[in-house]
């Protein structure tokens, strides 16, 4: 099987964020106000309150030699769902089995054996997009149904340093390490750029819609947006989270599985606004064409 495509990936992205190990950041239940990371501080946490019912041993990370949570490559021979996404598709501080696209899985009778997880925490949508490239190159087997949950658009792999990675700030911030805590330039980027966020993300779906056409795959994506950040991340009336208090837990993970449900047509819905959490954003004046195998095209 030819894989090479995965590796000069690597090769083109230098240093990608690794997995997260168990051991830092991590807490397990009833320990949320005992455990610091390896510098001694309080390991982070985004909402006041947050805990985690999950214990180290509920959360094992199979990790291929390429660094995905799946199984290794030359051992896959039939793919029923290919996922790809960041850190809320690889799965941090959970079971594989409470992911969103397990979940999905469950609901539209796939065997978890054949879903492909190709999510990678912290990356940006070039790189997700050049994953689904590489894949198309490859010759793995061609994947019945594509699920993406596309990170957020303000996220842009640049060069910092010896490392690859997406500590992109815009507006009035410098970019380098020391400007890596000033989480809300987004919101600068966001406001300032709204025309250059919708084509991203139109060029993002674009490519996927152009790949799966090539696969013969059936295709749905969803954009994380920070609506879905206030609705699932920074949600003060929920507090349950993953092992890391930072990300979503199964119920979560659930509702997310439940828009891709909506969108593969189980439930007869087809596309979503920015608004709603991501999705297909028509071009201003388009109307709805025709719902093909690849999901929702307009004019």
């Amino acid at each position: 099987m030819n894989i090479q495509p995965f590796y000069d990936l690597d090769r083109l992205y230098l240093v990608r964020y690794n997995p997260p190990d168990d051991t830092v950041h991590f807490y397990n239940a009833g320990e949320e106000d005992m455990y610091k990371n390896y510098t001694g501080q309080f390991a982070p946490r985004l909402i006041e309150g947050a805990f985690t019912r999950y214990k180290r041993e509920d959360v094992v990370y199979n990790i291929n030699d390429l660094q995905f949570r799946t199984k290794p490559f030359e051992k896959i021979d039939k793919v029923d769902l290919l996922a790809l996404g960041c850190s809320h598709t690889f799965g941090v501080g959970l079971p594989q089995e409470h992911i969103w696209h397990h979940q999905l899985a469950d609901e539209l009778e796939i065997s978890h054996d054949a879903i492909c997880n190709l999510g990678v925490p912290a990356m940006g949508p070039n790189y997700v997009r050049d994953v689904l490239t590489a894949y198309v190159a490859s010759d793995m087997p061609r994947p019945k149904r594509i699920a993406i949950l596309w990170p957020n658009m303000y996220r842009i792999e640049l060069v910092l340093g010896n490392n690859n990675n997406n500590f992109c700030v815009f507006g009035d911030y410098e970019l380098g390490y020391k400007d890596k805590g000033k989480s809300k330039a987004w919101k600068i980027w966001e406001n300032n750029n709204p025309e250059l966020w919708k084509a991203r993300q139109q060029a993002c779906e674009y490519h996927a819609v152009q790949c799966a056409g090539m696969m013969n795959s059936e295709l749905v994506q969803i954009t994380w947006t920070e609506e879905l950040n206030d609705k699932f991340v920074f949600d003060t009336q929920y507090k349950h989270r993953a092992r890391d208090l930072m990300h979503m837990d199964k119920k979560q993970h659930g509702e997310i599985a439940q828009m891709f449900i909506d969108r593969f047509g189980v439930s007869g819905s087809t596309a979503v606004s920015k608004t709603e959490g991501g999705g297909s954003i028509p071009p201003t004046g388009a109307k709805q064409r025709k719902r093909y195998k690849t999901g929702v095209t307009w004019m």
